[in-house]
């Protein structure tokens, strides 16, 4: 199944309209996390809030997920029902007009074989939740490889966030880690957009040392 950017609308009655998966134009869409990105016209650095499950966290980047390339943006993940294929409807501004369109969330789960998007399709036979590549069909669960890795990553960068409430004084602190160097690159990447860096050792033990330091003065909110 391809994706079809152009948001379609069914009449529910007279004054409401479901939106429809672009993936199979089915009507029952969950939502999930929400993300504003509050831009001054042209500026290059983004405060980006992203909401979901109760928690709100916001950092400042350079706009790589803003649906606008000048000014402010919002986006909307949802799970279809259907087909189980996530999609974030997007809505930009831009010289005065608002566009809105679907695109794939830029975390969402990805086959690693052939990078195309997973959707939920049921559950196995141990409760686990199943997933099916869109392009070749291979069904995987959240307890392989590609779901692995990106648990890992999340971890990983929660950890670094409680560390640096209880012990951040200034200077650099330190994170032993035992994960695997995809789910550690993906964390490098989230902490440094976030303002700071990151340096990676590896001990003999098989063991990775993340270093953290200030590389500007902006850093993880979250309230």
């Amino acid at each position: 199944m391809e994706l079809n950017a152009n948001p379609i609308l069914s009449p529910d009655n007279v004054s409401e309209s479901l939106l429809l998966c672009p993936y199979c134009n089915f009507d029952y869409l969950h939502h999930q996390e929400v993300t504003v990105f509050d831009r001054g016209e042209d500026s290059k650095s983004v405060l980006e809030t992203r909401c979901n499950d109760g928690k709100t966290v916001s950092s400042i980047t350079q706009g790589e997920r803003n649906p606008s390339c000048r000014r402010d943006g919002l986006s909307i993940r949802f799970d279809c029902e259907g087909c189980g294929i996530p999609a974030e409807l997007t809505i930009a501004q831009h010289k005065g007009r608002t566009f809105v369109a679907w695109r794939e969330p830029f975390d969402a789960f990805k086959h690693s074989v052939c990078g195309r998007l997973l959707g939920k399709i049921g559950y196995d036979n141990d409760g686990l939740v199943l997933y099916q590549c869109v392009a070749c069909g291979i069904e995987c669960t959240e307890k392989d490889d590609d779901f692995d890795w990106k648990r890992q990553a999340d971890d990983l960068v929660a950890w670094v966030d409680e560390k640096f409430k209880r012990d951040f004084n200034g200077s650099p602190i330190s994170v032993n880690t035992k994960a695997c160097g995809k789910a550690i690159n993906e964390a490098k990447k989230t902490i440094e957009t976030a303002g700071w860096s990151v340096k990676v050792e590896e001990k003999n033990n098989g063991e990775r040392v993340l270093t953290i330091g200030i590389k500007r003065s902006l850093g993880l909110e979250t309230r």
